[in-house]
């Protein structure tokens, strides 16, 4: 720990608004605000377009006011693709100007898409942007690997998310599973996340047309495509299987948790999602997808299954092995927990932390 710490301060999407970054920057405020000294800035509500713009504005004030008066601050800036990185590379310009520590965390499933997808002249603008930082924060292998190809190694770097569920010394139940079947309720099933293609939830419900003479529940906790997500389960006539729940606050999530089996989310692109980390930190087996950091948090066969994109067959076929395999689920279930301590502990995202603001 260095004698005087640095004043760091964190800009990204308010920390009540829905959505991965700002599940990680709440989860940093509680638990190293004043460990770390950090402050916040917040750049997006996330409520409609005039508050994100009265936000945003009153971000580039801060950021300036601490551009000018603070003595070697450090900026963290956290952000993703599309209108986040036009917002967040703004201030990351202030800072750069006035030659003070950058460090530019990249989050977002389809950052690679908005890159690849970009002119060849805003493309070089970027990738030229993420070499001026003093720091590029990644948050897996497979990011890391991504970058690799436009940014020197030495100055990228993973921290993993980390999960908010995991308790050191938590044990699942052994007989969870079985004490709700036995109640005739069936194994619940989770699905955690905005309601959409990407997110394959159509491809849930597809295979869960498939399953109806198994005994199970799947709930769908989300905002997105929710009216889209009702039709389908209309369609496929599955309103006593399929629950489509809204979005839920971070005060309900350890009960959701709590309360399910199995977590499946069959995404199309990832980053390293909020949600699966918080299922292995409650200790669910998870179904999900060769996708972004996912094999970095579910192992196949040893925590869950994972599938390719868009296959509804294999997504059917591994659930329906859950499904009916309470001691399957039970000892995947412990390996989750096992993973979560290892690499994605809160105690390890904050020494990871407190080494990259040293190493500044």
């Amino acid at each position: 720990m260095p004698d005087r710490k640095v004043k760091v301060f964190m800009v990204g999407p308010s920390l009540g608004t829905q959505g991965g970054i700002s599940s990680v920057l709440d989860i940093y405020n509680r638990n190293f605000k004043e460990k770390l000294n950090l402050s916040f800035i917040s750049s997006y509500s996330g409520r409609n377009r005039i508050m994100d713009v009265l936000m945003f504005n009153g971000a580039v004030l801060k950021v300036l006011f601490i551009n000018v008066f603070y003595a070697a601050p450090v900026f963290h800036i956290h952000v993703a693709s599309k209108g986040s990185y036009l917002r967040k590379s703004i201030l990351a310009k202030f800072c750069m100007a006035f030659r003070h520590k950058l460090i530019l965390h990249v989050h977002g499933a389809m950052f690679d898409q908005f890159l690849e997808g970009a002119t060849q002249s805003r493309k070089n603008k970027i990738i030229a942007l993420f070499n001026k930082a003093d720091q590029v924060v990644v948050l897996s292998e497979y990011w890391f690997s991504y970058f690799a190809k436009y940014i020197p190694k030495e100055r990228l770097r993973i921290i993993y998310n980390p999960s908010s569920t995991f308790k050191s010394g938590f044990v699942k139940a052994c007989n969870r599973t079985t004490s709700r079947s036995d109640k005739g309720g069936g194994m619940q099933v989770l699905f955690m996340g905005r309601l959409g293609e990407r997110k394959g939830t159509y491809d849930l419900i597809r295979a869960a047309a498939k399953l109806k003479d198994t005994d199970f529940v799947l709930n769908l906790y989300g905002d997105g495509e929710v009216d889209k997500v009702r039709e389908l389960v209309e369609k496929e006539n599955l309103e006593g299987i399929v629950a489509v729940n809204g979005w839920v606050p971070h005060s309900r999530i350890n009960e959701i948790y709590e309360s399910a089996d199995i977590m499946v989310l069959p995404s199309y692109a990832e980053g390293l999602p909020m949600s699966l980390l918080e299922a292995i930190g409650k200790g669910l087996p998870v179904i999900s997808t060769h996708v972004g950091g996912i094999p970095e948090l579910i192992e196949d066969g040893r925590n869950g299954f994972l599938i390719e994109p868009g296959d509804v067959e294999a997504l059917a076929d591994k659930l329906k092995i859950l499904l009916t395999s309470p001691e399957l689920v039970e000892k995947m279930g412990k390996e989750s927990l096992a993973i979560a301590g290892k690499k994605f502990s809160i105690e390890k995202a904050g020494e990871q932390l407190q080494e990259l603001y040293n190493s500044l």
